[in-house]
């Protein structure tokens, strides 16, 4: 079966975004998904029965839901 991202865009849905902090002792930094910044915002989406957790900056998390985003699952 292939997995077409136009099909993955269909197929997402948002469902909670929470605000995260990086610990300061934790030796593994959390990053955004679109552009690699500290990671400030933990969205779950809804993945035909899965939840996919992604991590976002400031700045990526107001993106979040624009097509240009949606469907992004294949970068992690």
């Amino acid at each position: 079966m292939t997995n077409c991202i136009g099909e993955e865009k269909e197929l997402r849905t948002l469902r909670s975004v929470e605000a995260f902090t990086n610990e300061p002792g934790n030796k593994k930094m959390k990053f955004c998904v679109n552009c690699g910044n500290i990671a400030a915002h933990t969205a779950c989406f809804k993945v035909e029965g899965a939840t996919i957790i992604e991590r976002y900056c400031d700045a990526c998390v107001k993106t979040i839901g624009e097509p240009s985003n949606a469907g992004r699952l294949d970068e992690k």
